[in-house]
Order: structure tokens, then sequence, then C-alpha cells
């Protein structure tokens, strides 16, 4: 019995082109995916992290507050460029 397969998708030919290539350059390219991954989602993560205490004070009828802490959050991001989760969770207290 013989399997059917449908119209080849954009996950095969982009299988087929990368068995064209070597080991060295597959493994060069998967470091460059890991690490665009990493640079992308330690700026994320403070924007997470923020909405627990926000929602904390939202929950008390705590406009203001939420705002604060929302700005506090935005200003770490942009005054540092990193991200310490100790440091950024006391400042958020």
């Amino acid at each position: 019995m013989a399997l059917a397969f449908g119209v080849p998708g954009i996950a095969l030919f982009f299988t087929q082109l990368i068995g064209k290539l070597e080991a060295d350059t597959v493994a060069s390219h998967q470091i460059v995916l890991n690490f665009t991954g990493l640079t992308h989602m330690i700026p994320m993560t403070p924007s997470f992290g923020v909405t627990i205490p926000v929602g904390h004070v939202l929950g008390e009828g705590s406009v203001q507050a939420a705002r604060l802490r929302s700005f506090r959050v935005l200003f770490l991001r942009s005054a540092s460029r990193s991200y310490q989760p100790p440091a950024c969770y006391c400042l958020l207290m």
C-alpha cells in the first residue's frame, strides 16, 4: 500500500534546502536562531512579569498605582537595556 502525499509544502522545500548544506553551516545557523530567540525573550520578560503586580493594584482599584508600576518597568527597560529579576521585582513593590 502506497502512502499518498499532498502538495509539497514549504516545510519540504526547506528540508530539501537544508539537506544540501554542510553540517557546520546548519549548526551555525542554529546558533544564530537560538541567540536571536534569546535576545527577543529577554526584553519581553519584564512585560510579562509586570502584569501580576499591575493586576493586583488594579484589583484594589488604584489605577494611578498601576500606571506608576507600568512606567517603572518601561523606565527600567529603556534605561538599562538589561533585565535583572530581583532588582526589577523589588522596584515594582
